[in-house]
This record gives structure tokens, sequence and C-alpha cells, in this order.
């Protein structure tokens, strides 16, 4: 597809990525009308240009295109097939890297969450790909501004036993999220004494 729409050039000029980004941008208009053959086709069209939009310093657009990707394989192949949730883990990767905006974060917050259910349900609680998924929901909770730092610090102690038994100790899964977990450890103590302090000035008040 890119290649059709270089005009059949393999060169994009000096001046990437901004060259590149317009060529992502035509295979958008390709895709939106109609070029792929199937639903499956234009997710897999989808996936790519996605991908290239994040690897190129764009990655709003590149959430634009998985969310596509993923609604459509969610829609053909089914929500808990394998390659859909593939589209959930993609998807998440992404938004990651712009979730710190509140309004972006939520957007987020509901693709681990969904993810993470759908991996349960399909696989169990303790399949790899489901422990992964744990530990990309526990890193989005220990984010700023989620309200859900606790819950992050709870499901990293809950996870990382069975995920050492899964992975190893020296795997790098196992070591992202051993580091992931002390990076929250401050905040959750902060949140903690927080709630503390509120749940002391509650029972100060008069009835």
């Amino acid at each position: 597809l890119l290649h059709e729409v270089l005009g059949g050039s393999n060169r994009v000029s000096a001046e990437l990525p901004n060259s590149f980004i317009a060529v992502l941008e035509r295979a958008v208009t390709l895709v939106d009308s109609g070029y792929a053959p199937d639903p499956l086709a234009e997710a897999d069209l989808r996936r790519t240009i996605g991908l290239s939009f994040d690897a190129v310093g764009v990655p709003m657009k590149g959430a634009d295109q998985l969310q596509k990707t993923l609604d459509l394989r969610s829609a053909t192949l089914g929500p808990d097939a394998e390659p859909t949730l593939d589209a959930y883990e993609e998807l998440a990767m992404i938004q990651s890297q712009f979730a710190w905006a509140t309004s972006n974060l939520k957007d987020y917050l509901a693709t681990v969450d969904r993810h993470l259910a759908l991996r349960i349900s399909h696989a169990g609680p303790d399949d790899p790909a489901t422990l992964r998924a744990q530990v990309v929901v526990a890193m989005a909770e220990g984010m700023p501004r989620t309200d859900r730092t606790l819950q992050s610090h709870q499901r990293f102690r809950q996870v990382l036993p069975r995920l050492r038994i899964a992975f190893g100790a020296d795997h790098i899964i196992m070591l992202r999220a051993m580091r992931a977990f002390a990076n929250t450890a401050t905040s959750n103590e902060e949140a903690l004494e927080h709630l503390e302090s509120k749940t002391a000035r509650h029972r100060r008040l008069p009835s």
C-alpha cells in the first residue's frame, strides 16, 4: 500500500519524518475509500499504518488506526479472538505514550481494563499473556491522577509472585514489573497517608 501511495517509488525524500507522515496520511485516505478487499485485510493495513505513525513520532494518529484495527477484528473474529486481543495490547502500548493527559487517561484505562478482562475470560488468570496484561493494568493504575494508586500497589503484590513462576526471576518482563512496582511505592505510601488523614478527620467531625 505504501509503495502504491509513493507512486511506485521506494524513495520517500530526505525530509523524514514529515514526508513519511504525509505518505501515511495518504494511505489512510486510500483505506478510508475502500482500498482493502475485506474487513480483516483493512484491519491489517490500518495496523501497519498505525504502528508506522507511532514509529515516526505521531502516536495519537497511530492509536486512531489501531482502534479501528481493534474494532474491525472484534466485529469479524469476536472480542476474545487472539488477533483481537493482540490489537488491544498494541493499542494500549501506543496509548500509554500520551495517557498523561487527563482526557486520554480515561481511554487508556478503559483499554487496559477491557483487555485484562478478556484475557482472563479467554485463557484464565495464570496464563502468561494474562499476567502481562495484569502488569500493564498495574502500571496504568500507578500513573498520576488515576485515583487507583492503592489498587496498583495491591495488584503488583498479587501478580509478582505468579509472574516469577511463569517467567523466572531474571526475565525482562519480571524486571520491568519490579521496577514499575518500585517506582509506584512512594506514591502509594503518599496515597495511603492521605487516605488515613481523611479518615481521621472524618472521625473527628461531629455527628
